[in-house]
Order: C-alpha cells, then structure tokens, then sequence
C-alpha cells in the first residue's frame, strides 16, 4: 500500500489507479498542508505548467468533480491560470481539502495570460511561531522563546509558569495592597496562547498585547488588548470581566467565548461573539447574540458602533491556522502578511486593485503564498524582510 507522499506524487504525475485516487481523496483533508506545500513549490518552480495529456487530466479533474460534497462560490471571472486543467485539478483537491490556496479570484479583471517573465520568488520568509515577550510589574522582560518548561519566575506572591507553550499563573496566597500588572505581547511573526489568572483563556495573534492583573481582585476583572486576541471567558457571575479596547472601547461579558481585532492599522474595531452574551461601549452601547459582529471606526474618535451577522469561519481563521480571504483587497492581505511573517510592505507605483478569495494555510512560507498571488497577476516579491508589490 502506498503512503500519503508516493499518493501525492502518483497523482501529480497522473498515474494513480482508480483505488489509489480513491485512498488519496479519502485522506486529503488530513494533509491539507502538505498538499498545499507541494503545490506551492511547484509552482515556485515552475514545474506546475500544465504539461501532458489534457484529456486525461480533464477526465481526472471531472472524478475529483464527483467527489466534492460542498458548494464552491459561484463562478466569478477568473484568470486563466486556473484554465488549465492541470492546475484545476489541483485546485479541485484543495477545495476538497478546505483549501481553497490555489482557487483565487480576481473580479473586475480580463482574462489575460499572466506574464511569462514573471521573476520566480526566490527570498523567502518563514511563518509566524510561538513565542512572546512577558513584561512584569517591576519592569523586568523575559523573552518567552527561549525559556524552557517550569516555573519562569515570581511576581511577588504569584508563580508564573510555562507549559507546552502557555503562561499560567498560580498563586501561594491571596495579597492584599498594590495590584499588579504583568504585559504579554506578541511581536510580529510570533503568537502566543495564555490562561489568565482567573482560568480566562486567551490566545494573541500576531502583532498584539494584553495586560492583566497578576492576580484579579474586587468586583470586575479587568484587562486591556490592542491587536487581536480571542477568549475564552471563565464564568464568575459575581465578578464580570471586562476588556478595554486601544483604550476606548469596553467589552462587558460574565462568560463567554469572543474574538477582538483591533489593530492600530486596520480601519474598524471589531467584536465578533461565538458564544454567550457580550456588551460592547463606546459612542453607545450595544448587546452581542452569537454569531454577531459589532464595529466601529478606529479613527481614534468615538464613533457610532454598528452590528451585523459575521463570517465566524473568517473570523476564527487565524486562531484555526489559517488566512481566510473573501473578497479581500490586497493592502488587507499584506497587512496580515506582514503581521504573520515579520515584514515590511512596499508598493512600487500604484497599489494593485481587484478582490480575492481564498483559505491558505498559514503555515505555508510567504514565499509560497506570494508564488500564488504572482499566479492569479500579482507582482510581488521578497527581498530581504520587505514584500515589494509593484504595479
């Protein structure tokens, strides 16, 4: 029987029997990654050209056809890259795998054939790892990569440990007198997983901060973000948690499961609940029911907060390992590659219009996911810790 690499290279060779293509479908959505870094490779490569027998690769891509159980978005104008049955055929068990790497789409774009001289990719990036930086109440930072598993240090009478790669916190006995406050902040390229003191679990994407009491006291449970943390809120109804946005806007919750994206360059604040029940004050007050996005203008003013169903499956995305695109412009996107993978963003010229879709993985190098930009028209490139995208 053969293992999943010598699948995946039988069927990119067209040379699978029909069990074999059989076991391959049946185990795409285990690899899914891998999958999605074979085919970026070839395309760095320019070894995915769309070669051999179109007939029997287009009677290939039609079984792959029969095997998919979900809907794909409706067909949008798209470039012709994706015209090729070869690459369609590869696209096809992306989309199978819920990877939708190789699907993009770009409207309001003619079909035109991607330029031949395109320069392949050949500095690259890696993706964003754990790790963050611990800043404690007496100012002292530890660097939270390097550290190995146990106890990190004290913060008074408060133990801070690491464990697999998450801070806990336990405590020898309550203390009275001055609360205080430890930061933990992921830099770019990093991110990082935290249980707060309360048992309140919190994850930091890329690029975010949080700051916490030590140990919480009194009636509320207060903390601050900046950036984009998820949470996971443990139930004290007697003791309410609240979180304060880039300093301005207030979440009210007892228990409840949240995502906040604040970034100081993106143009909203927004609150997305998945579970519970959640108010969000600012301009005014609102109410969230699962499923519920609440935004507002990160203008730096109050501004009018506005709520509407949200996309939880883009909005959980980054917490699930991946990049969720869905009629995305590019400065978006570069925004969260530059997060991702500790890069500067540089346009050459005009900045490139259009709108895409797609759900990488965000384990791929950003080498390969701008080989797939540069695919559906893009022209971009590394050099050094820059993306440059020109016109």
């Amino acid at each position: 029987m053969k293992n999943w690499q010598e699948l995946l290279d039988g069927y990119l060779n067209n040379n699978l029997t029909s069990a074999e293509l059989e076991m391959f479908l049946q185990q795409a959505d285990d690899h899914s990654d891998s999958i999605a870094g074979t085919i970026g490779e070839l395309l760095a490569s320019g070894e995915l050209q769309g070669e051999g027998d179109p007939l029997l690769r287009n009677k290939l891509l039609e079984q792959l056809l029969e095997k998919i159980d979900q809907p794909v978005e409706p067909p949008v104008r798209k470039i012709s890259f994706l015209r090729k049955p070869w690459v369609r055929a590869a696209a096809v068990v992306l989309l199978t795998a819920s990877l939708v790497a190789l699907t993009w789409f770009l409207k309001d774009r003619s079909e035109e054939n991607i330029p031949a001289d395109r320069p392949a990719i050949v500095q690259d990036a890696a993706p964003a790892r754990e790790g963050a930086i611990l800043t404690l109440a007496d100012g002292r930072s530890l660097l939270l990569d390097s550290l190995p598993n146990g106890i990190v240090t004290t913060d008074g009478n408060t133990k801070i440990e690491l464990e697999n790669g998450q801070i806990s916190y336990s405590h020898e006995k309550d203390t009275a007198g001055t609360v205080r406050f430890n930061t933990m902040q992921t830099p770019r390229g990093r991110t990082f997983h935290i249980q707060l003191p309360d048992g309140t679990m919190a994850w930091l994407n890329a690029a975010s901060s949080i700051t916490y009491p030590v140990q919480f006291k009194g009636k509320e449970r207060n903390v601050s973000v900046q950036g984009e943390v998820y949470f996971e809120v443990a139930k004290n109804a007697s003791m309410p948690f609240r979180v304060t946005v880039n300093d301005r806007t207030t979440v009210e919750v007892l228990g409840t499961h949240f995502n906040v994206n604040a970034y100081a360059d993106e143009p909203l604040i927004s609150t997305t609940l998945l579970e519970g029940s959640v108010r969000v004050v600012s301009g005014n007050s609102v109410i969230l029911k699962p499923g519920e996005v609440a935004s507002q203008s990160n203008s730096g003013a109050a501004s009018v907060i506005r709520v509407q169903p949200a996309d939880t499956d883009a909005v959980m995305a980054w917490k699930n390992n991946r990049f969720h695109f869905n009629h995305t412009d590019i400065p978006t996107i570069m925004r969260q590659l530059a997060r991702w993978y500790d890069v500067d963003i540089v346009y050459e010229g005009a900045v490139p219009t259009g709108h895409f879709n797609g759900k990488p993985s965000r384990n791929l190098s950003a080498s390969q996911v701008l080989t797939l930009l540069q695919h559906i028209g893009v022209n971009c490139r590394i050099e050094g810790k820059k993306i440059i995208v020109a016109e």
